[in-house]
């Protein structure tokens, strides 16, 4: 960008706070004299990055396009600091849990990037929205199952965005909740599962937020465990639920349940 004397007037990734970034889009400026070398310069990194992420991402698409001239930019120094912000910002896994095999412990995530005027459910073919007052918001999310390795996140993230006329705020999110697997109600209910479907129970820990975080806050000690239907694409416009699984699930409640009772 600044190689190139770019100014960038619109930047849009992301929707969610608890969402990884599907999309993002940049309208920017470059001088005519420098345009086809800034072309030249985004095939070549359009091309590496694609090679980065072949194995996880075959289907990543980067597009340049020309544009209709924008009515107004992002000013210098907020650009750079927008920038600087971005760049120094962590985003991804970070550790792995030394005690299960393949599950993420801890993770931060840079979910979105808006300016004011962004509807919340804006889409692509939607015309870029006309700007009354210059205002970028990023949102990111720390996950952990270790509440003081969430906190550590969360502060490493304060540090990338300390820069003048950044205004950082936190929202509560969802504590940790450590998997345990020696708990009761856990054993009770894979016995459950085996008497009402006739084999075992596949038992994971996931990396996400659940409301066994904010239960357990509130009550230390409480033995708890999570199951449900089977969702795929959560999060996403395809999300999908099996129906099938939902009879399911009612029916393995209500077994623990006189179980435990």
């Amino acid at each position: 960008m600044r190689k190139f004397d770019a100014k960038i007037s619109y930047i849009k990734a992301g929707n969610l706070r608890n969402a990884i970034a599907r999309e993002g889009k940049c309208v920017c400026l470059i001088p005519s004299v420098k345009a086809n070398d800034f072309k030249m310069c985004f095939d070549k990194i359009s091309s590496n990055i694609k090679a980065e992420y072949k194995t996880n991402e075959p289907e990543l698409n980067i597009t340049c396009t020309k544009v209709d001239l924008p009515k107004q930019i992002i000013d210098k120094q907020t650009q750079e600091t927008l920038l600087n912000c971005l760049y120094a910002c962590p985003h991804g896994v970070i550790t792995m849990s030394p005690d299960i095999e393949g599950l993420v412990q801890t993770s931060t995530n840079l979910a979105s990037i808006k300016m004011k005027g962004d509807a919340k459910d804006e889409s692509d073919d939607k015309e870029i929205p006309e700007l009354e007052e210059s205002e970028i918001k990023i949102a990111t999310s720390q996950r952990s199952s270790i509440e003081s390795a969430k906190q550590d996140m969360v502060d490493m993230v304060d540090c990338a965005f300390q820069h003048p006329g950044v205004k950082i705020s936190h929202a509560s999110g969802y504590p940790g909740w450590k998997p345990d697997l020696k708990s009761k109600t856990l054993e009770i209910s894979k016995n459950a599962y085996k008497r009402l479907f006739g084999k075992e129970p596949l038992i994971k820990a996931i990396h996400a937020g659940l409301e066994c975080g904010l239960i357990g806050e509130k009550y230390p000690g409480m033995d708890m465990i999570s199951f449900g239907p089977t969702l795929m694409g959560v999060h996403a416009p395809g999300e999908k639920i099996e129906i099938h699984t939902v009879e399911k699930c009612y029916r393995l409640i209500v077994e623990v349940l006189k179980d435990i009772s």
